[in-house]
């Protein structure tokens, strides 16, 4: 991730996304070949769902950051390949609406779980 282009406001993307990244592109390869996907679009769906859900959890220690995140990372590109497996389509053409931007992500984040 080019670290010269991000603000200074948005920086507590940048350890998140550096940590998770390995297992990210690993998950993201492993979901493709078994649903039928392209690997790119699981990555680019989690890189969005880090950065659209955990900048709430910045303020906490990195390593409790990483914990959250990659549980985002993991359902979200699961919840994409429930939805869109076996039928390719591009992510902005694919017309559902992922887990954490239907409201229901706080349930599946809430303190008591992750404590």
């Amino acid at each position: 991730m080019g670290r010269d282009c991000v603000k200074r406001k948005d920086a507590w993307f940048v350890p998140l996304y550096d940590g998770l990244r390995p297992a990210i592109v690993g998950m993201a390869r492993r979901y493709a070949r078994t649903w039928g996907l392209d690997a790119d679009d699981l990555i680019q769906i989690a890189g969005y769902a880090l950065w659209s859900c955990c900048g709430r959890y910045q303020d906490r220690p990195l390593g409790e950051q990483l914990r959250i995140g990659n549980t985002v990372a993991r359902r979200t590109m699961l919840h994409w390949c429930d939805h869109e497996g076996r039928t390719p389509t591009h992510l902005g053409t694919a017309g559902t609406s992922p887990w954490f931007a239907a409201g229901t992500g706080e349930a599946f984040l809430s303190p008591q779980e992750e404590q």
